[in-house]
Protein backbone atom coordinates (compact mmCIF):
# COMPACT_ATOMS: atom_id res chain seq x y z
CA UNK A 1 0.00 0.00 0.00
CA UNK A 2 1.29 3.26 -0.65
CA UNK A 3 0.09 6.80 -0.44
CA UNK A 4 0.04 9.33 -3.71
CA UNK A 5 1.99 12.20 -3.31
CA UNK A 6 -0.15 14.73 -4.99
CA UNK A 7 -4.02 13.57 -3.86
CA UNK A 8 -2.51 12.17 -0.73
CA UNK A 9 -4.87 9.19 -1.25
CA UNK A 10 -4.24 5.77 -0.45
CA UNK A 11 -3.55 3.03 -3.29
CA UNK A 12 -3.61 -0.60 -2.15
CA UNK A 13 -1.26 -2.05 -4.15
CA UNK A 14 2.55 -2.54 -3.16
CA UNK A 15 5.29 -1.72 -5.35
CA UNK A 16 7.02 -3.98 -7.18
CA UNK A 17 3.94 -6.38 -6.39
CA UNK A 18 1.33 -7.87 -9.09
CA UNK A 19 -1.76 -6.49 -8.03
CA UNK A 20 -3.22 -9.38 -10.41
CA UNK A 21 -1.34 -12.48 -11.31
CA UNK A 22 -2.05 -15.49 -14.08
CA UNK A 23 -5.32 -14.03 -15.49
CA UNK A 24 -6.60 -11.31 -18.20
CA UNK A 25 -10.00 -11.77 -17.62
CA UNK A 26 -11.95 -8.79 -17.07
CA UNK A 27 -13.96 -10.36 -14.78
CA UNK A 28 -10.98 -10.71 -12.80
CA UNK A 29 -8.94 -7.92 -13.67
CA UNK A 30 -12.05 -5.15 -13.43
CA UNK A 31 -12.63 -6.37 -9.11
CA UNK A 32 -8.76 -6.29 -8.23
CA UNK A 33 -8.51 -2.51 -9.53
CA UNK A 34 -11.34 -1.73 -8.57
CA UNK A 35 -10.15 -2.82 -4.90
CA UNK A 36 -6.96 -1.18 -5.38
CA UNK A 37 -8.68 2.34 -5.47
CA UNK A 38 -11.05 2.14 -3.46
CA UNK A 39 -10.17 4.93 -0.99
CA UNK A 40 -9.86 7.40 -4.31
CA UNK A 41 -12.69 9.54 -5.74
CA UNK A 42 -12.25 7.56 -8.75
CA UNK A 43 -13.88 4.33 -7.20
CA UNK A 44 -16.65 6.42 -5.89
CA UNK A 45 -17.25 7.81 -9.96
CA UNK A 46 -17.32 4.22 -10.74
CA UNK A 47 -18.25 2.38 -7.92
CA UNK A 48 -21.32 1.01 -9.74
CA UNK A 49 -20.33 1.03 -13.19
CA UNK A 50 -20.86 -2.95 -13.02
CA UNK A 51 -24.29 -4.41 -13.17
CA UNK A 52 -25.52 -6.56 -10.39
CA UNK A 53 -25.86 -9.12 -12.53
CA UNK A 54 -22.66 -9.58 -13.61
CA UNK A 55 -21.18 -8.92 -10.21
CA UNK A 56 -23.09 -12.13 -8.80
CA UNK A 57 -21.98 -14.05 -12.27
CA UNK A 58 -18.78 -14.33 -13.55
CA UNK A 59 -19.77 -15.56 -16.78
CA UNK A 60 -22.51 -13.39 -17.63
CA UNK A 61 -22.40 -11.71 -21.27
CA UNK A 62 -21.36 -7.92 -19.82
CA UNK A 63 -17.73 -9.16 -19.33
CA UNK A 64 -17.30 -9.62 -23.07
CA UNK A 65 -19.11 -6.17 -23.87
CA UNK A 66 -17.53 -3.14 -24.51
CA UNK A 67 -18.68 -1.45 -21.46
CA UNK A 68 -16.68 -4.00 -19.59
CA UNK A 69 -13.32 -3.18 -21.93
CA UNK A 70 -14.29 0.70 -21.72
CA UNK A 71 -14.47 0.36 -17.55
CA UNK A 72 -11.05 -1.62 -17.80
CA UNK A 73 -9.55 0.82 -19.59
CA UNK A 74 -10.74 3.82 -17.57
CA UNK A 75 -9.54 1.54 -14.68
CA UNK A 76 -6.01 1.10 -16.44
CA UNK A 77 -5.73 4.95 -16.92
CA UNK A 78 -6.43 5.61 -13.04
CA UNK A 79 -3.85 3.35 -12.15
CA UNK A 80 -1.24 4.42 -13.91
CA UNK A 81 -2.22 8.06 -13.01
CA UNK A 82 -1.66 7.53 -9.39
CA UNK A 83 2.23 5.43 -10.56
CA UNK A 84 4.88 7.38 -7.94
CA UNK A 85 7.73 8.90 -10.22
CA UNK A 86 10.00 6.06 -11.78
CA UNK A 87 7.19 3.76 -11.80
CA UNK A 88 4.29 2.50 -14.15
CA UNK A 89 1.25 0.70 -13.98
CA UNK A 90 0.90 -2.65 -16.43
CA UNK A 91 1.89 -5.70 -17.01
CA UNK A 92 5.05 -6.53 -15.96
CA UNK A 93 8.04 -7.27 -18.74
CA UNK A 94 8.53 -10.66 -18.24
CA UNK A 95 5.05 -11.73 -17.57
CA UNK A 96 1.89 -10.58 -19.50
CA UNK A 97 -0.38 -11.48 -16.53
CA UNK A 98 1.34 -10.17 -14.34
CA UNK A 99 -0.18 -6.60 -13.52
CA UNK A 100 0.86 -3.86 -10.95
CA UNK A 101 3.09 -1.00 -10.16
CA UNK A 102 6.76 -2.03 -11.89
CA UNK A 103 10.02 0.34 -11.39
CA UNK A 104 10.61 1.62 -14.88
CA UNK A 105 14.35 0.45 -16.31
CA UNK A 106 16.25 3.62 -17.15
CA UNK A 107 19.44 3.59 -18.90
CA UNK A 108 22.35 5.83 -17.12
CA UNK A 109 25.43 5.37 -18.93
CA UNK A 110 24.34 7.11 -22.57
CA UNK A 111 24.74 10.76 -23.72
CA UNK A 112 22.57 12.77 -25.20
CA UNK A 113 23.64 12.16 -28.38
CA UNK A 114 23.31 7.88 -28.01
CA UNK A 115 20.97 6.33 -28.95
CA UNK A 116 20.20 2.72 -28.11
CA UNK A 117 17.56 0.05 -29.31
CA UNK A 118 14.20 0.29 -26.77
CA UNK A 119 11.50 -2.57 -26.63
CA UNK A 120 8.66 -0.76 -25.85
CA UNK A 121 5.50 -2.85 -24.77
CA UNK A 122 2.28 -1.70 -25.71
CA UNK A 123 -0.74 -2.86 -23.81
CA UNK A 124 -4.43 -3.57 -24.73
CA UNK A 125 -6.04 -6.79 -23.47
CA UNK A 126 -3.18 -8.53 -24.97
CA UNK A 127 0.49 -7.41 -25.22
CA UNK A 128 2.16 -6.09 -28.52
CA UNK A 129 5.58 -4.82 -28.77
CA UNK A 130 7.22 -2.16 -31.01
CA UNK A 131 11.29 -1.27 -31.46
CA UNK A 132 12.35 2.27 -31.21
CA UNK A 133 16.11 3.98 -30.77
CA UNK A 134 15.82 6.35 -27.86
CA UNK A 135 18.82 7.97 -25.35
CA UNK A 136 16.39 6.36 -22.25
CA UNK A 137 13.66 4.44 -21.41
CA UNK A 138 11.64 7.56 -20.50
CA UNK A 139 12.39 9.07 -24.50
CA UNK A 140 11.19 5.81 -25.78
CA UNK A 141 7.78 5.42 -24.28
CA UNK A 142 6.87 9.58 -24.44
CA UNK A 143 8.12 8.45 -28.52
CA UNK A 144 5.90 5.61 -28.89
CA UNK A 145 3.35 7.34 -27.22
CA UNK A 146 3.33 9.82 -29.34
CA UNK A 147 3.54 7.73 -32.43
CA UNK A 148 1.10 5.51 -31.90
CA UNK A 149 -1.11 5.61 -34.93
CA UNK A 150 2.14 4.65 -36.75
CA UNK A 151 4.11 2.51 -34.69
CA UNK A 152 1.09 0.15 -33.07
CA UNK A 153 -1.81 0.07 -35.96
CA UNK A 154 -4.86 -0.66 -34.90
CA UNK A 155 -4.83 -3.81 -37.00
CA UNK A 156 -2.75 -5.24 -34.01
CA UNK A 157 -5.67 -4.97 -31.40
CA UNK A 158 -8.92 -6.24 -31.90
CA UNK A 159 -10.85 -4.46 -29.60
CA UNK A 160 -10.32 -1.12 -26.75
CA UNK A 161 -7.32 1.07 -26.59
CA UNK A 162 -3.18 0.78 -26.64
CA UNK A 163 -1.59 1.89 -23.79
CA UNK A 164 2.41 2.22 -23.45
CA UNK A 165 3.36 0.41 -20.56
CA UNK A 166 7.17 0.37 -20.13
CA UNK A 167 10.61 0.10 -22.16
CA UNK A 168 13.19 -1.95 -22.21
CA UNK A 169 16.74 -1.98 -23.70
CA UNK A 170 17.52 -4.70 -26.54
CA UNK A 171 20.06 -6.58 -25.43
Amino acid sequence: MFTDEKTLNTIHADLDANVSHGTMRLQDLIPRYMDVIRDTPEYVQLLNVVPARAVEDGNAEWWNSEDAISLLENLEDTLENYAPEGYYFGAHPGDGSDYGYWKMETVTELTADDKKKFVVTLTMIYNATVEVEATDAKEAVEYVRDNLGALAPDSLFDKGEKTVDYANPVK
